[in-house]
């Protein structure tokens, strides 16, 4: 594979998350400072690697096989071995680090932060399964999946952002 190949592989990978995570900063009224949104992005990366320790561990553990041998086995797989993980580390993410940062301080940063771990992760799956499998994943992940993270990045995110107006209304009444 050519060097030219891969960069363009890599640019594929990335442009979807790069250009949803802007959408969602632009919208923001008084937008999030850019480091503690990058730091987010970049946590939210790194947790693709906890991710796919804990997926395989639990794949030996449950006995699951890749392809799945059932419908049974491949919704386990999706929604417990998959979802189940990765957002919950996702999550941690958006309540270890953003929703501690002083930036954090209106509803919407939580949708802001959600998106940015969410699609943090998406960037590095990305990146792994389309230099791994080619262009066609690229845009299958590009119209489903990337999507799909930061969807659940903005109810995640709009939760704590919820919660954490409410905590500061009551301490404020």
């Amino acid at each position: 594979m050519s060097l030219l190949w891969i960069a363009l592989l890599v640019i594929a990978a990335l442009l979807p998350p790069t250009f949803l995570m802007l959408w969602v900063w632009r919208r923001d009224r008084l937008p999030e400072p850019s480091g503690v949104v990058g730091m987010t992005l970049l946590l939210g990366a790194l947790t693709v690697l906890p991710a796919a320790l804990i997926e395989v561990a639990l794949a030996r553990l449950f006995e699951w096989e890749t392809p799945p041998k059932s419908t049974t086995e491949a919704l386990l797989v999706a929604f417990v071995m998959a979802a189940l993980v990765e957002e919950s580390l996702k999550l941690a993410v958006l309540g270890r680090y953003s929703a501690r940062h002083d930036a954090f301080d209106e509803a919407f940063d939580g949708i802001v932060y959600g998106v940015a771990a969410s699609l943090g992760f998406a960037a590095a799956e990305n990146l792994l399964y389309v230099l791994q499998h080619g262009f066609g994943t690229a845009i299958m992940r590009a119209l489903m999946a990337v999507p799909m993270h930061a969807a659940c990045g903005v109810l995640m995110g709009s939760c704590i952002g919820i919660r954490s107006e409410e905590h500061t209304s009551e301490l404020q009444s």
